[in-house]
C-alpha cells in the first residue's frame, strides 16, 4: 500500500540583481519505501550534491525543516493489504461509492507511520475527493461525494465494531 519511491523537486529559487546569483535554494522531497533508511537516503542525496560541485568557492548547506517521526523527515510505513480490516473497509467504500474501494499505494507520505511504526496500529488513507487536487488552490470535495463517503465509513464502522441492539 505504499506506492513507489521517488525524489521530487518542490522548489528552486535563485537569481537577484546580478547575472550570476549569489545563492540558489533547492527543496526536495524523497519518498521512502518500507525498509529504506531515512539516514541513508539523506546521506546519498548529500553525497550526490556534494559530488556535483567542483568549484571550491561554492558552499553547500543542508537543512531538514520537515521533521516528522524522524529528525530528517518521515519514515515509511506499510501494513498487510490482505488484512481483514482492509478488505472490509474496501468493500464498505465500494458499496457506498461507485468506483471506489480500490486498494493501491499512496503517492505521498502520510502520518500513518506514527500509528503503524510507533503504536503497531494498522492505518490506511481513505477519503472522498481526488488526491490530485489535495493541498492545491483547487482542493475541494463535492458535497454528494462527501455524504456518500460518510455512508461508507459508517457502514465500515458498523460492520467492524458491531452495533448495539
Amino acid at each position: 500500500l505504499t506506492g513507489r519511491g521517488f525524489l521530487l523537486i518542490t522548489g528552486l529559487t535563485g537569481g537577484g540583481y546580478i547575472a550570476v546569483p549569489e545563492r540558489c535554494t533547492l527543496s526536495l522531497i524523497r519518498k521512502l519505501l518500507p525498509g529504506e533508511s531515512l539516514d541513508t537516503a539523506a546521506a546519498e542525496i548529500e553525497a550526490a550534491v556534494r559530488g556535483a560541485i567542483t568549484d571550491p568557492e561554492i558552499t553547500i548547506e543542508f537543512s531538514y525543516p520537515a521533521g516528522r517521526d524522524h529528525g530528517l523527515g518521515g519514515t515509511a510505513a506499510e501494513i498487510d493489504e490482505t488484512g481483514a480490516e482492509v478488505a472490509l473497509l474496501s468493500d464498505s467504500m465500494a458499496k457506498a461509492m461507485v468506483g471506489r474501494g480500490v486498494i493501491e499505494g499512496a503517492p505521498f507520505w502520510s502520518e500513518s507511520s506514527f500509528f503503524v511504526n510507533r503504536l503497531g496500529i494498522p492505518a490506511v488513507y481513505c477519503a472522498p475527493g481526488d488526491i490530485r487536487n489535495c493541498h492545491t488552490f483547487e482542493e475541494h470535495v463535492d458535497v454528494e461525494e462527501y455524504l456518500t463517503g460518510i455512508v461508507g465509513f459508517a457502514a465500515f464502522m458498523a460492520r467492524y465494531c458491531g452495533v448495539a441492539d
